[in-house]
């Protein structure tokens, strides 16, 4: 950054004077250089938990980085300076180096390395760490420079990981299908991540391979399924939550069970839906021409419905296919009838019921989401998705949402400000007392781990030249700071520049070398060094 004080070229003078010369300064010099550079460093990968900051567990790992969420603290085993043994408290470490205060938490980059003949004892920043000899392991600390974390092998679970709802890892692991989880696209935090894995259809069965966790807020229920030869189990209401894909975030989401997309196997009868009244779901049967069917039509909910699809002329006997089940109130009375070769019986008042019909994809009185199904965002920038649905919906759900969004689950609006650059698979759910049906939103990040080609949506007319595209990625990036967007490109003393009218902001690139920003403060301004153009062309894609 080129502080106020700083001593300016004859050509810097001169732009500032052209400048000044064109505008009345009037607005407050905002943060943009602070934001431009989050942008560059925004991370698609999260600082893992201070609970995993044993340094030894990843002994001979050497020159493997590691971030960690850190709390200081002046207690603990701490030997050595500069280098420390890695069964050293890296909270400790952290305030020896000078990097946090005791009680502060922050971001620390940590580096592991091999073991040292010495480790020399010293008192800083209040803290005194011990001499030791010969070591095995060790590592160094240093201040959080906003890189990702390497991918570590897979946890048991994600118990260790509570409490950071949004934060994205990549662990390494081989799949199994025997170990015991809860839910359906999120899991409980103590789900087994090894079958999760499996279930969700990221590996299958003995595969090995990388996967990447989204970690979640907790759930006031966890909906079972079978999914790849998985029985995952329902839950009720659990603290923590997490949901997986693979490395790259795009691995579809699973449909809830009993929609369309996804039947339930054939219940039985339908007296543990006989509360959701409207609501329409999704079976998979087999007609017979056996058990008591009471009705037409409408059939009492303890009727088979293996038979009633028989009755109604929906499947034939023997004939296996998905029906629609729409669940009834109780009828005063159930009238008999035969057909195709089954006879049902009368029966006066019965306080549920159901009809069945052929899969059509309806759901009934349940809500259906018509909102969008992708949505942009641009990380530290304000964000808002309003979830639609028909049929009054009670309560609105997201889940898989990147670090800084949350849902309010009042209304279905999506709001905050994300911090990590990526791609998510949010799963949407809406619900009403007839059930619930839920949707894919696919969450994009403006940048991502791999550099995108930027295709300005309003790209300049009148030149397709480096900065003009470096000028037109600013714009579409940090539309609050640089608009209104498209303006002229001008020249003069070594800079092409534009000149942003509604925050008073100029954007120039001084002889194809270097990128500037200056925003008019009161009386007084400062031209502030961005970055250099080589830099921003590796990210932007501008050539």
């Amino acid at each position: 950054m080129i502080h106020a004080e700083r001593r300016f070229t004859r050509n810097e003078q001169m732009f500032k004077h052209l400048i000044n010369s064109k505008i009345t300064r009037s607005f407050l010099l905002l943060a943009a250089l602070v934001i431009l550079s989050q942008n560059v460093l925004a991370r698609s990968i999260s600082p893992f938990p201070d609970k995993l900051a044993t340094i030894s567990n990843f002994r001979g790992q050497n020159n493997l980085v590691l971030y960690f969420y850190i709390t200081g603290n002046s207690t603990g085993s701490l030997w050595g300076t500069d280098i420390y043994t890695d069964d050293s408290s890296v909270a400790k470490a952290a305030v020896h180096a000078g990097l946090l205060a005791p009680g502060q938490s922050g971001v620390v980059k940590v580096t592991v390395l091999p073991g040292q003949n010495s480790y020399n004892g010293t008192s800083a920043h209040g803290v005194t760490s011990t001499r030791y000899d010969k070591f095995d392991g060790s590592f160094k600390i240093a201040a959080d420079d906003g890189g990702d974390n390497s991918t570590i092998p897979a946890p048991a679970d994600l118990t260790e990981f509570r409490d950071r709802p949004g934060e994205v890892y990549l662990f390494s692991l081989t799949a199994n299908k025997n170990g015991g989880i809860w839910g359906t696209n999120v899991y409980t935090a103590d789900s087994s991540l090894k079958s999760v894995a499996v279930h969700a259809g990221v590996l299958r069965d003995g595969e090995s391979g990388v996967i990447r966790v989204v970690t979640v807020t907790g759930q006031g229920s966890y909906l079972g399924s079978v999914q790849n030869g998985v029985n995952s189990n329902s839950y009720t209401k659990y603290a923590d939550s997490y949901a997986v894909s693979n490395a790259g975030g795009t691995t579809p989401l699973l449909f809830l069970p009993g929609s369309p997309q996804n039947p339930l196997p054939n219940p039985g009868n339908l007296s543990n839906f006989k509360d959701l009244l409207g609501g329409a779901y999704y079976f998979t049967v087999t007609g017979i021409n056996a058990g008591s069917l009471w009705g037409t039509d409408f059939y009492t909910s303890d009727s088979p419905l293996a038979t009633a699809v028989v009755h109604a002329g929906v499947l034939g006997l023997n004939q296996s296919g998905t029906v629609k089940v729409t669940i009834g109130a109780g009828k005063s009375s159930y009238a008999s009838s035969t057909r195709n070769g089954i006879t049902s019986s009368e029966y006066g008042a019965f306080a549920s019921s159901y009809s069945v019909a052929s899969a059509d994809g309806s759901l009934g009185s349940i809500p259906v989401i018509n909102s969008a199904d992708t949505a942009n965002y641009v990380v530290g920038q304000s964000f808002r998705y309003q979830i639609s649905a028909s049929n009054n919906p009670l309560d609105f759900n997201a889940t898989g949402l990147p670090k800084g969004l949350s849902i309010d689950r009042n209304n279905g609006l999506i709001t905050g400000a994300p911090s990590l650059t990526g791609r998510f698979l949010v799963d949407l759910q809406v619900v009403n007392k007839s059930g619930a049906s839920s949707k894919t939103l696919i969450l994009d990040s403006a940048g991502t781990t791999t550099p995108p080609v930027i295709n300005p949506p309003n790209p300049p007319t009148s030149s397709t030249s480096t900065e003009d595209c470096l000028f037109a990625w600013a714009e579409s990036h940090f539309p609050v700071f640089f608009n209104p967007a498209n303006q002229k490109t001008e020249q003069g003393f070594g800079y092409v520049y534009r000149f942003y009218s509604g925050t008073n902001t100029y954007l120039g690139i001084f002889q194809g070398i270097r990128i500037d920003l200056l925003q008019l403060n009161g009386s007084s301004s400062a031209i502030q060094t961005v970055g250099t153009v080589q830099d921003f062309k590796l990210f932007t894609g501008c050539q």
